[in-house]
């Protein structure tokens, strides 16, 4: 079970690019704070990334890559400071943002930091990085969709290529995939949603005690396992809401619920909504009515 490709997929994240520029210093770019995931590669030149989190401006050579998964605004610049030499005449970005559905929240962001700086190094992200600077430059039929696919590859690779440079207690989450035991917990968690899990169960299962599991657990992913097992059945529930036209009792027993009643009190605990409001609150009015028809 790939569980990351599961995440993604479950948050519908998608690529965007908004700019492919050259600037000549000096200049500088401000980015307001925004739902989504900003990214940002240096083709050509340096810059200095500066996020409002009070610690000092971070250079960003040719080649290297710079993510903000919390979508906190931030700037670049072409020197440290305003009176500083720029380090490079002219710098060519490329930058964008992944948009991603909120309502399928996930401690995969919420526990990443600020940045996440992927340097010049990893054969794979460079090599994407080339295509998406030619497709972005281009306007034949197909390029932008073909840019936007590449940066969703990018996305990922970003991600591997991150979590090989930290350690698993910084990592988070994304090192609690890598971390044996809690990576194996998270897989049948994703593989067999439907499973009547119990904490007893799971740590039988991954081979460690309840108490270890629970600590070591929480610890990398941010939440206990059991609660960690709801939030990811109702992500499921509300996906199967939205692009299905399934009965809420089919969705109830397909991540393990045995009742209508017992899921639709676990969906709006979680969710806010009923099953139902959150169904005709999430489809389009011309989907919705073809749906009843």
């Amino acid at each position: 079970m790939d569980v990351l490709a599961d995440v993604f997929s479950a948050m519908r994240i998608g690529g965007l690019l908004f700019a492919n520029e050259e600037h000549r210093a000096p200049w500088d770019l401000r980015f307001k704070k925004a739902a989504k995931i900003g990214f940002h590669i240096v083709a050509r030149g340096a810059c200095w990334l500066r996020v409002r989190d009070g610690r000092e401006p971070r250079l960003v050579d040719e080649g290297d890559l710079v993510l903000l998964p919390r979508g906190w605004s931030h700037s670049l610049h072409s020197s440290k400071n305003g009176h500083a030499k720029p380090t490079s005449k002219v710098t060519h970005l490329i930058c964008g943002a992944y948009a991603f559905d909120e309502e399928a929240s996930h401690p995969l962001l919420s526990l990443l930091p600020p940045v996440l700086h992927v340097r010049r190094g990893y054969d794979e992200i460079e090599t994407l990085i080339a295509l998406l600077a030619k497709e972005a430059a281009q306007s034949t039929p197909g390029s932008s969709a073909i840019a936007s696919r590449l940066a969703e590859a990018l996305l990922l690779y970003a991600f591997r290529g991150w979590m090989a440079e930290e350690n698993e207690a910084s990592a988070g989450w994304l090192g609690a995939l890598h971390e044996p035991r809690i990576g194996r917990a998270l897989a049948l968690i994703h593989q067999l949603p439907a499973r009547p899990w119990t904490l007893e169960g799971l740590a039988q299962d991954v081979g460690v005690s309840r108490a270890s599991l629970a600590r070591h657990f929480t610890s990398l992913v941010g939440e206990p396992p059991l609660t960690y097992l709801t939030n990811w059945r109702m992500t499921l529930a509300a996906r199967a809401l939205r692009d299905t036209n399934k009965a809420i009792a089919e969705i109830a027993s397909e991540i393990g619920y045995e009742s209508e009643f017992a899921f639709s009190k676990a969906f709006k605990r979680v969710r806010g909504v009923p099953p139902t409001e959150y169904r005709k609150r999430d489809v389009p009015p011309l989907e919705r009515a073809a749906r009843e028809g």
